[in-house]
């Protein structure tokens, strides 16, 4: 599979899980020429930015992040990557990075927090 097939793959996973977890979200949303996947509100009204990254330089990823997180004013970030891809420390208290198998946990965590 390629890496872009692989991005459209891990985009439809989140979009399914948060369905399953009943969250408002949009999809694409634009500001100021930024187009990050996934834009979510959870249950205590957070708004949470949400990309899909495949196999990438994370910290670049981070990096965009922090631009997301800050242009569209949400609660945190939350970098998907696929379950193959071992994870070291999370970058930040407002970004974190994590498997596609663990998104639904992480969110579930942020909306109690």
């Amino acid at each position: 599979m390629t890496d872009r097939h692989e991005s459209f793959a891990l985009e439809r996973r989140v979009k399914q899980q948060l369905r399953n977890l009943e969250l408002n979200y949009l999809s694409q949303p634009a500001a100021m020429g930024l187009h990050p996947d996934f834009l979510a509100t959870l249950p205590n009204g957070r708004l949470i930015v949400i990309e899909a990254k495949g196999p990438v330089e994370l910290s670049a990823a981070v990096r965009q992040m922090d631009v997301f997180v800050r242009v569209f004013d949400a609660a945190g970030g939350v970098i998907v990557v696929p379950d193959s891809i071992q994870l070291a420390d999370q970058p930040s208290a407002h970004i974190r990075i994590v498997p596609v198998s663990e998104l639904s946990d992480a969110l579930r965590s942020l909306a109690d927090a």
